[in-house]
């Protein structure tokens, strides 16, 4: 009978630390977890693998999944730590913009008369993927997809982030550190986009406008980029040069085409 009490006793007590930490995590702790899932391997023996940011909170009801990448393989362990410092701030950093975004959100309620629903007990969502161009000795160039989802939107929205890095000078680089001086190298960028961007979108009889407007020689037009081993890739977001429902845009200049007014390193 002793033995019978003290087993229900351990079974109380295991039950009630189960509940009590149930109750924490889905309450009051956001869940950030970080997990290793691949590798890919680069063609100087750079390698990227893949990391994942999550955090998901049940009472402010928002999920966050951000994948990016880390850099291993490199000859200068030092110049390879900072990129990593550089991709783990920018993750972090996209989490923390979109949770600070959600305080400013006061979704409205919704419904038919008499059947209010209230579109704050949808999930918040912000996903993160990502796409190397290049990982080398010379230069690391990432895309981010990105999709922010929140209450009270008429669609989730998409856009893109990237992150470019020259390894021997140890800096990000913006469109223009690739370019001589007095190169005009957004007329030149801007001509070969609209007829690229065009000729994705024959069968659109707006197109032109869109692509006027979106792929003007601005440099606010090309900030997203990415640098392929054989093409320059500029990346439009959506909407900007093309209805929102064509997505994201890319167009892949060769280098080969640019070489007059690149830089030749």
């Amino acid at each position: 009978m002793m033995i019978y009490m003290i087993k229900q006793i351990y079974l109380m007590i295991g039950i009630g630390v189960i509940l009590v930490v149930g109750i924490i995590s889905f309450w009051f702790l956001p869940i950030f977890m970080e997990s290793q899932q691949s590798f890919k391997t680069g063609p100087t023996g750079v390698q990227v693998l893949d990391r994942t940011s999550s955090a998901e909170d049940k009472k402010e009801n928002y999920k966050v999944d951000i994948k990016y990448p880390q850099i291993i393989g490199m000859k200068d362990s030092k110049t390879e730590e900072v990129i990593n410092d550089f991709l783990n701030d920018k993750a972090n950093k996209m989490q923390m913009d979109f949770i600070e975004s959600l305080k400013d959100t006061k979704p409205p309620q919704v419904g038919r008369p008499g059947e209010l629903v209230e579109i704050e007990k949808i999930q918040s969502q912000f996903i993160v993927k990502y796409k190397v161009a290049q990982a080398t000795e010379k230069i690391i160039s990432v895309q981010f997809m990105i999709i922010d989802s929140q209450p009270g939107m008429a669609h989730p929205y998409n856009y893109n982030d990237v992150f470019n890095y020259e390894v021997v000078k140890k800096k990000e680089i913006d469109l223009g550190d690739l370019f001589k001086e007095n190169s005009d190298y957004l007329d030149v960028l801007s001509e070969k986009a609209k007829k690229d961007l065009l000729n994705q979108q024959k069968e659109n009889p707006n197109a032109a406008d869109f692509v006027n407007e979106g792929a003007a020689p601005d440099a606010k037009n090309y900030k997203l980029f990415t640098v392929a081993p054989k093409d320059l890739v500029i990346i439009f977001d959506p909407a900007t040069v093309a209805p929102d429902y064509f997505g994201t845009m890319k167009v892949a200049i060769p280098l080969s085409d640019l070489s007059d007014i690149l830089i030749s390193n």
